[in-house]
This record gives structure tokens, sequence and C-alpha cells, in this order.
């Protein structure tokens, strides 16, 4: 069993970490490839992370070609999360239903049909910190 974090950045890249130690088959390379392909950001907009004792999440083992298979699976998972928080966010901004964004490449989430419609990724994890995430309705004083 494999687990992975996926990340977005203020700047719109993502930082991915994983329990997989490279062993010289270029893991790393392929789950951050996964990464990106998931996200539709290039290979230079993500950041991998080694694996740390103290901050990794759990992986059973790295031994032959099984990293691309089970945690390349945990990263899709995680990747999509990510993604699906972004739609979430997007479509609050956009004021719109999630069903009408696309994903971009690069970064970016658009409406479908309206070019000029789009967020890109750092608009969007700037709005995720710094705008409230629930309204706490009028206040009396």
């Amino acid at each position: 069993s494999s687990s992975a974090m996926v990340m977005l950045n203020e700047d719109g890249t993502a930082t991915l970490n994983t329990g997989a130690v490279d062993i010289g088959a270029g893991q790393h390379t392929v789950l951050a490839q996964i990464a990106a392909g998931t996200l539709g950001l290039s290979l230079d907009q993500v950041n991998y992370g080694g694996p740390d004792t103290d901050t990794s999440p759990f992986d059973f083992q790295t031994s032959a070609s099984r990293i691309t298979y089970t945690c390349g699976k945990a990263v899709t998972e995680a990747a999509e999360s990510v993604r699906e928080l972004m739609f979430e966010k997007a479509a609050q901004m956009l004021e719109c239903d999630e069903g009408d964004l696309e994903l971009g490449v690069g970064g970016v989430i658009g409406m479908k049909g309206v070019p000029e419609a789009k967020l890109r990724f750092a608009d969007i994890a700037g709005y995720s910190l710094f705008v409230p995430a629930f309204d706490p309705g009028p206040i009396s004083v």
C-alpha cells in the first residue's frame, strides 16, 4: 500500500510527497509526471519532496517496478482530490457550476466556451488562503 500528498502552492505550482525511494529507475520523475498530467501542469511546475521519515506519507516498500503502479495510483488520487477542490473554489470565484469548468494546460481552470473567464492556479490558491471558508451571516452588535 502507498500514500501520497499533493499540495497547491501559492505560486500555482504543486508539491508532491511520497514515501517512495528512487532506486535509480526514475521513480520520482514518473510520480511527478503523473501528478503533472493529472493537474494539467508541466513537469517543471511540480516539485517533488523526497521521502522524509517525519513528513512523508507511508509507502510499503520500494522494489522492482511496483512504485509506478501502487504509488502512482496514490499520486493520481491525491492530485484528483486537489483538482476537485480547485474546481470547487474556481466555481465560487467565477460564480458558475463546477460542471461549466474545464482544466486548461499550464495551471489554469476556465469556463467552457468563455475564453476570457479563466483563473490561474495561483489565483485559486490565493483565494483559498485568504477568503473565509464560510460566511457567518450578519453580525449583531
